[in-house]
């Protein structure tokens, strides 16, 4: 592929704008790709990043110091039913903020992914994971370095990777060994050469010594008398190390490992699931040269030419949650916080096979065509078909109808099918798997000549959104118009092609 990192060199057009807000946005509404065509790339990219940035956090709610006491078994009972609701509520502003800033979420859910955590998993403590989830955010456009210190002193992490039990009689190398496998620099650099040994992994266990969660505050204490104050060999460099040493030591020793590593996993979050190694080393040394700040590779990678090539437009598989709040963007839906609407995205995720914030294991949800199972997709086309007939709003829906469409066409009842599906799919029709319709029309008035010269894949769609209603006596104001384009909606969420960011 011959398009590098340089910025795209035209206007964007509406494919262009399409395909970057569903990157960014996790979809885009008609008016909102109709405001960015024709405008420089650096242009709208540095306005997404900026508002991305500046997109304030979720408001803390009313049970963030509300730890649990302990004092008998009724009390742990009733605080882990509570706990289980606040996190849940938690999980549901996800899908509100979408709205909000896309982007935020999205770069939310995926830092979370890589500094895993699992809320399951002894410690379901809903306060503990808001104040984690304050610090991915606050991190998530910054400087990787400071993130990395601030994500390992975090209480959840300390639990979960076992640093609380870290002693100087007894080691525990859980989290040393992730923070290099998975949170920096891999197993092995580009040339297939180690990052580290086995006895990096010991040392820099003992150099992590000292932390525990006092649960009088639930806060990260550090004791001396838990530290190992021993020499320890890092790297090949000898010191009485510490915390934040070790945080200096992989920046230092290796910087070019940890540049490769992250840019590999963007490049995987926002192009394509198989990195381009050329691509990944330039965005690498940018990211380096930049001192570790994440929003100058996201905003050379999404700028780029080589993001806007044709064979990168719908190449990644939805995720569960990318599936359906894509949907709230497209149709520029607010939840409005409305419990119910929010607990059933959180279900439909948890039911097609990602968890909110609790991933399978540390190495994080497997994404990519594990989103798509026997038993997985008859439940994403199940769910949104739900969603579309009890959360969408007339409103929504006839606003959005009317924007990818001319009502005043004599055609427009036939032209309607075809925009709605090239609209919510991001694909021209002739580039989609539109199944077969072999029932003659409705009524008895023959369809125009100049629809009869269409593709046949028209005739299909628009005899599928009819559903049997004639097409001379289509009117959007009808309630049997009403239902049908909600049963229309929900049938092109099945196509395969809109399986696809």
């Amino acid at each position: 592929m011959a398009a590098g990192i340089e910025p795209l060199g035209r206007p964007l057009t509406k494919s262009d704008v399409e395909h970057l807000l569903r990157r960014t946005q996790l979809g885009a509404s008609p008016e909102a790709v109709a405001r960015h065509v024709g405008r420089p790339v650096q242009a709208v990219v540095t306005e997404i990043l900026v508002a991305a940035i500046a997109s304030p956090p979720p408001a803390r709610p009313d049970w963030y110091d509300r730890f649990p006491q302990y004092d008998n078994d009724q009390d742990d009972e009733q605080y882990g039913e509570l706990s289980f609701q606040w996190f849940e509520s938690m999980l549901g502003s996800y899908f509100d903020r979408v709205y909000v800033n896309g982007l935020a979420e999205k770069m939310a859910l995926f830092w979370h992914n890589h500094f895993t955590t699992q809320f399951f998993d002894g410690l379901e403590i809903a306060p503990l994971t808001f104040r984690y989830d304050e610090v991915i955010r606050s991190h998530a456009f910054g400087s990787l370095q400071d993130f990395v210190r601030a994500v390992g002193l975090d209480p959840t992490m300390l639990v979960f990777l076992n640093g609380a039990e870290n002693t100087v009689e007894a080691p525990n190398e859980n989290y040393a060994r992730e923070l290099c496998e998975l949170f920096t620099m891999g197993i092995t650099d580009p040339s297939g050469l180690p990052n580290y040994t086995e006895k990096d992994i010991s040392e820099l266990a003992r150099a992590l010594t000292g932390y525990f969660v006092d649960e009088d505050t639930w806060s990260a204490v550090f004791d001396e008398d838990l530290y190992d104050t021993g020499s320890k060999t890092i790297f090949g460099r000898t010191g009485t190390w510490g915390y934040d040493d070790v945080v200096n030591l992989l920046f230092q020793e290796r910087s070019s490992a940890i540049a490769h590593h992250i840019c590999s996993k963007l490049y995987r979050e926002f192009v394509y699931e198989t990195p381009d190694p050329v691509i990944v080393a330039e965005l690498a040394q940018r990211f380096e040269a930049s001192g570790f700040k994440i929003h100058v590779v996201l905003q050379t990678l999404l700028q780029s030419a080589h993001f806007f090539d044709e064979q990168f437009h719908l190449a990644r598989i939805k995720s569960p949650f990318e599936f359906y709040a894509g949907w709230l963007s497209t149709f520029d839906l607010q939840a409005n916080a409305q419990e119910d609407f929010l607990l059933e995205l959180v279900g439909a995720c948890d039911y097609t096979g990602q968890a909110l914030l609790n991933p399978p294991n540390v190495a994080g949800y497997p994404g990519y065509r594990d989103w798509l199972t026997t038993s997985s997709v008859p439940v994403r086309w199940d769910v949104m078909g739900f969603l579309v007939h009890e959360y969408l709003p007339q409103e929504a829906l006839v606003r959005f109808v009317r924007a990818v469409h001319d009502e005043t066409d004599s055609l427009a009842v036939f032209r309607l099918p075809v925009a709605i599906a090239e609209t919510l799919v991001g694909l021209p029709l002739a580039s989609m798997s539109i199944p077969a319709i072999s029932a003659e029309w409705s009524g008895g008035n023959p369809i125009p000549d100049a629809i009869q010269q269409e593709p046949i894949a028209v005739h299909h769609l628009t005899k599928r959104m009819l559903a049997g209603i004639p097409w001379y006596e289509w009117d959007l104001r009808t309630e049997e118009a009403e239902l049908a384009l909600r049963d229309y909606v929900a049938f092109v969420s099945e196509l395969p092609e809109f399986q696809l960011a």
